[in-house]
């Protein structure tokens, strides 16, 4: 999902304007008396709002919640003192934020989209919002106001329902290294999660309680577990290579930033999101900047800490990266097939991935060697074989199938 908020406004001189939802309307007759009282008005209020009574309900920010606040980090001071208005305003469902002065609507929706990005917990917010601007004398104030997705009763009937799901999986996290809790929620969201791209819920909710949703449930949930757990975790968002938004992750383990991506870890297969193991790779898991631009486009990449490291990609650890067919590869296909289990290794680049696709399609090669010699050894004759390919993390999957 790329920024919601990237919207452009307009601004006057000299005459009043009102500017809501993309119109002008011309007013006559309003407005303060003379330009003194304009200028206390403009200059001494800061920005203000009314939380809803009915938030009293909401639960209250775990105790063990310290995220980090990475577009926040990125403003002045004075735009966080904004920041942290419209993020409170946001937490406890008021309707507007009143009397923002002398700012430029683009750059005001650009905060509102970082307080989007920075608060995945506050998911009856998926930023939605409107200005008003009034202009007089070359001063400007501005009310924006909100739009949620749910009343803050169903919010925190949410809210209890992910306090349990989060419990859960912070207890089998317990004791785990920094890498390996990063590497069980990506199985986890992989694993327990369809993606249907007919949901409009772009928060964790329909992640974490319906067990199905979008990039951005799966990239929220992801920054919002680990930032439970303690880990640094910034939310992203981009361009795909095929055209499409796309949300995902940047994540710190022990001090390193790497991109990670659940959602394309939880592959479809002919339009269709599969939940088992076999299925699921770790192409995207732990990978450097130069790898992330080769299959999309990071929105403002300045602000984004660049990750040089790849060492601890998956296939590289495992022992699974190749550059050619080797005895190795041919190893850890036999004893796959022994164990009856798919196997997914990947090319070290792009003609490697061409060279080992071209090895597999050999009907004498490799697969039909290893068919026959696994046979043989479970007494059985016959046998087929299928695999498939990855074009963007150029991983490919083999897999046996042995009938008496």
């Amino acid at each position: 999902m790329a920024n919601p908020n990237k919207k452009r406004g307009c601004g006057c001189l000299a005459l009043l304007l009102l500017l809501t939802a993309g119109a002008i309307i011309l007013w006559k007759g309003w407005g303060p008396k003379n330009l003194s009282d304009l200028h206390k008005v403009v200059t001494d209020a800061p920005p203000s709002y009314t939380a809803s009574s009915e938030a009293e309900v909401l639960a209250p920010i775990p105790a063990d919640y310290t995220p980090l606040r990475h577009y926040r980090s990125t403003l002045s001071p004075a735009e966080q003192t904004l920041y942290d208005t419209i993020a409170d305003a946001i937490g406890s469902f008021a309707p507007s934020v009143a009397d923002i002065r002398e700012i430029d609507s683009d750059r005001l929706f650009a905060i509102i989209g970082y307080v989007y990005y920075d608060h995945p917990e506050y998911f009856w917010f998926e930023g939605g919002s409107n200005t008003k601007t009034t202009v007089f004398a070359n001063h400007q104030l501005t009310e924006l106001s909100f739009t949620y997705t749910m009343t803050p009763a169903q919010a925190a009937e949410k809210q209890a329902a992910v306090a349990a799901v989060i419990q859960d999986y912070l207890q089998n996290m317990a004791g785990m290294s920094q890498r390996d809790m990063v590497e069980y929620v990506y199985h986890r969201l992989g694993t327990d999660t369809i993606y249907d791209l007919s949901r409009k819920d772009q928060s964790f909710c329909s992640v974490l309680l319906e067990h199905t949703g979008l990039c951005a449930g799966y990239a929220r949930s992801m920054q919002y577990i680990l930032a439970r757990a303690g880990l640094d975790t910034i939310y992203l968002s981009g361009t795909a290579h095929t055209g499409e938004a796309h949300s995902w992750n940047l994540v710190k383990v022990d001090g390193v930033w790497y991109h990670t991506d659940a959602t394309w870890g939880d592959p479809l297969v002919e339009g269709v999101s599969l939940t088992d193991n076999a299925n699921l790779t770790y192409a995207y898991l732990f990978f450097s900047t130069d790898e992330i631009l080769q299959s999309r486009n990071m929105e403002e990449p300045d602000l984004i800490p660049h990750c040089p490291d790849d060492s601890l990609g998956y296939y590289r650890r495992a022992g699974l990266l190749f550059s050619e067919a080797t005895p190795q590869l041919e190893a850890a296909l036999t004893q796959a097939a022994r164990d009856r289990e798919a196997l997914t290794f990947q090319a070290a680049d792009d003609a490697s991935f061409a060279s080992l696709q071209s090895v597999l399609r050999d009907e004498a090669g490799i697969l039909a060697r290893i068919g026959q010699q696994v046979g043989q050894e479970m007494g059985v004759t016959r046998y087929a074989y299928s695999w498939r390919v990855d074009e963007i993390s150029r991983t490919l999957r083999v897999e046996f199938i042995f009938t008496p």
